[in-house]
């Protein structure tokens, strides 16, 4: 409350005074001090003048604002000084609104003979602000939310103005680190050049925001699966004031992907290629293969004596040994070569670039001799293997995997109805 005293004034038209105010939004009342209403300059709509002058300005609030409304005159008249308060009453045709009342003392000869009530109606401000309010509140609780996390960027440093507590915690900063750093620097690599692309878009005025899958890089080093949600609040100059983005951890999400990914395209039990993948990988290699004119081969390889050892020491010795075959068989090749297990004991090896067919009977020589080793498979199981592999070279015996796939198939039961423990090239 501060001293704003409204001085007698002598003189004027009383009736262009009362015309005045009454052409006015709010509502002029003069109260003595026991709150009597003196003047009204207009009156409410379904009532009348003689209804209302003498009446108690209380009258027109609900009781629970009247010891307030009180307290606001006696203090006006007490230290001659303004006064406010704030209250609901009754509005037009008996509706409920907020007014702000402002209380001013009339001061003659140094006494104040009476008082001037300003009131405003403010209930689309009330509204206005209760609506910000609760805006502010879902804002705070949509911050606080433990699941996602949440930023405000700058548009051009691109630097976090404010980071919620889930955010800290999947980048591994704390919150002070990380308002010193922008989202490009923990940005992967991979996805930088995309993410600023977009970002830029935004900026220029041709988007409004956008989404998108990236990793961000832990301040441990480690790497984050993310899905991120970038909106742009504009102001009236339709520039970018500054970004809202949403950050979630997607990283279980995307192992568990990963892991289908891998059991669709990959044998359970020893983690090699299996044939939907190997198709796919030759399909590749052989175009690469016609491209560069370049040799490749198809090596066919079974496994003989297996199945005794099934029958000696159950499936469990079984598996044991052809995980052990599976890891020869990588040793025995190039990062450039794959190497399938196709099901059961069979298992196939494509071979590209090759410079001379002599190249593919070297690999399947050396498959053959590793092969021979024994198999510790403990529990003292000592299994000894021998295997029969066919060749079939690209494009000699053949230009496309069926066909490839086929002759070496059928070399390879040549071998084995030559004695086995031998490998056989594919000839028509």
């Amino acid at each position: 409350m501060s001293p704003s005293p409204i001085p007698t004034t002598q003189g004027g038209s009383t009736l262009a005074l009362h015309t005045m105010l009454a052409s006015m939004d709010n509502i002029f009342v003069e109260l003595d001090k026991h709150g009597q209403m003196l003047f009204l300059s207009k009156v409410l709509v379904g009532f009348v003048p003689s209804e209302v002058i003498g009446k108690h300005f209380c009258t027109w609030a609900l009781p629970q604002y009247h010891a307030e409304m009180l307290a606001a005159l006696t203090y006006t008249f007490e230290h001659a000084q303004v006064s406010q308060y704030l209250a609901r009453g009754y509005g037009p045709s008996g509706s409920i609104r907020w007014y702000e009342g402002r209380i001013s003392p009339v001061i003659d000869s140094g006494q104040v003979i009476s008082s001037v009530l300003l009131a405003t109606d403010v209930t689309d401000r009330i509204a206005a602000e209760e609506k910000g309010r609760k805006q502010a509140e879902l804002l705070d609780l949509f911050y606080s939310l433990p699941f996602i996390g949440m930023a405000i960027t700058a548009p051009d440093t691109k630097r976090w103005l404010m980071v919620n507590d889930r955010l800290c915690e999947i980048l591994g900063y704390s919150r002070e680190e990380l308002v010193e750093k922008s989202w490009a620097e923990l940005t992967h690599q991979d996805y930088l050049a995309a993410d600023i692309a977009e970002f830029n878009r935004v900026v220029a005025g041709l988007s409004e925001g956008y989404a998108m899958d990236k990793k961000f890089i832990r301040k441990d080093g480690e790497i984050v699966d993310a899905t991120i949600d970038v909106r742009c609040v504009r102001n009236p100059q339709r520039t970018v004031d500054f970004f809202v983005a949403t950050v979630q951890d997607i990283s279980l999400r995307k192992s568990h992907e990963k892991r289908i990914l891998h059991l669709a395209n990959h044998d359970p039990l020893t983690s090699l290629p299996n044939r939907n993948l190997m198709s796919s990988q030759m399909a590749h290699d052989l175009q690469l293969a016609r491209r560069n004119n370049t040799l490749a081969a198809i090596l066919f390889i079974d496994l003989d004596q297996f199945k005794p050892v099934n029958d000696r020491w159950g499936h469990d010795a079984g598996d044991i040994l052809l995980q052990v075959v599976a890891k020869r068989l990588q040793n025995c090749l190039r990062a450039s070569d794959m190497v399938a297990r196709m099901g059961g004991d069979e298992f196939v090896v494509f071979l590209s670039p090759l410079e001379h067919a002599a190249n593919a009977v070297q690999v399947a020589e050396k498959i053959r001799v590793s092969i021979t080793q024994p198999f510790d498979l403990g529990s003292q199981r000592i299994a000894h293997l021998s295997s029969s592999i066919g060749i079939a070279m690209y494009p000699v015996h053949g230009e496309d995997q069926e066909t490839l796939l086929s002759h070496a198939d059928n070399a390879m039961y040549l071998a084995k109805v030559n004695g086995r423990d031998r490998v056989q090239m594919f000839s028509n």
